[in-house]
């Protein structure tokens, strides 16, 4: 007779009952190492975004050395300095760091067209510069619409500002904090902003252009006659200027003595003390921005961070 290998029904129940139980505590395991997992990366991402933070700490450190180190020439601010060379990609630790420094006083203060009118001279060199700030929107490729926004939020004149937006919105209120406000301003799109940025700030009202750095772009809005390309490659034969005289000097020889006259409505100098810091770090896949504005109230000295924020990447 053969043998009986059936197993009796109590049994067959206990052995299902410990394969289930089995399979339940390989699950809640699977699950469990998956959530360890996933802590694991995400305090390495944590760990990772910190060593990233320092990485800028860095860079802010650099860029505060390179903006103390001397002139060569007492006073001046130019572009042929070592704090206006860009580093790009350049290692640290197990990552990268970028850092470009610019001088804001190269670009269009906004805060000029806030500038109090006391007499009639007054408003003649705010003409010059709202029109001016037309001139460059334009030259930006601008819409007409969007610059006639800007220009009416701008406008120093509270009512005709308030008047301008109509009665249930209100335009940024001024002297702006930040280009950056000016999404506020209905109409003024991100794009908009993008292509406007790189050229205006927003400084005290007292704060005057460098002509040794004063960008193409921002010259040419105030000389009818020029153009930023050719005025571009004029500029780099004649800079660095050793002083604003020389500066006028040179404006009035090329565009004549309104020219003149309409560039020193800003008061021009020939140092800085505001610029702006954008450094990149970069560590594996993960990358942090940052965007800083410096003030360097002496030249052997630097500085005092005025604004830092994270910037959009």
């Amino acid at each position: 007779m053969s043998p009986r290998w059936r197993i009796g029904a109590p049994r067959g129940v206990a052995l299902i009952n410990a394969l289930l139980l089995v399979a339940a505590l390989s699950a809640i395991t699977v699950t469990l190492m998956q959530r360890a997992e996933l802590a694991r990366a995400r305090l390495g991402g944590m760990l990772d975004a910190d060593q990233l933070g320092l990485y800028l700490d860095a860079a802010e450190q650099l860029a505060f050395g390179l903006l103390a180190q001397p002139s060569g020439t007492a006073g001046i601010t130019h572009l042929d300095q070592v704090w206006a060379q860009p580093f790009v990609e350049e290692p640290i630790d197990r990552g990268t760091v970028s850092l470009r420094i610019s001088d804001l006083q190269g670009r269009f203060n906004l805060a000029w067209l806030n500038r109090p009118a006391l007499d009639e001279s007054d408003l003649e060199e705010r003409a010059i510069i709202f029109e001016a700030f037309g001139q460059l929107m334009q030259d930006l490729g601008l819409d007409q619409q969007v610059r006639r926004r800007l220009i009416q939020a701008l406008d120093p004149e509270l009512g005709q500002r308030v008047t301008a937006w109509g009665r249930s919105t209100r335009p940024p209120d001024l002297p702006l904090v930040s280009v950056f406000q000016l999404r506020l301003v209905e109409g003024v799109s991100d794009a908009d902003l993008e292509v406007l940025a790189p050229h205006v700030t927003s400084l005290p009202t007292q704060t005057m252009p460098n002509m040794n750095t004063i960008s193409p772009e921002v010259l040419a809005a105030f000389l009818p006659r020029a153009n930023a390309g050719s005025l571009a490659a004029a500029l780099t034969q004649a800079r660095p200027f050793e002083d604003s005289t020389a500066a006028l000097d040179w404006i009035e020889s090329r565009f004549g003595a309104d020219a003149r006259t309409r560039i020193s409505a800003l008061d021009p100098d020939v140092h800085s003390d505001w610029f702006e810091l954008r450094i990149a770090a970069r560590l594996d896949r993960l990358r942090l921005t940052r965007n800083v504005v410096l003030h360097r109230d002496d030249p052997s000295v630097c500085c005092k961070i005025v604004l830092a924020l994270p910037e959009p990447d």
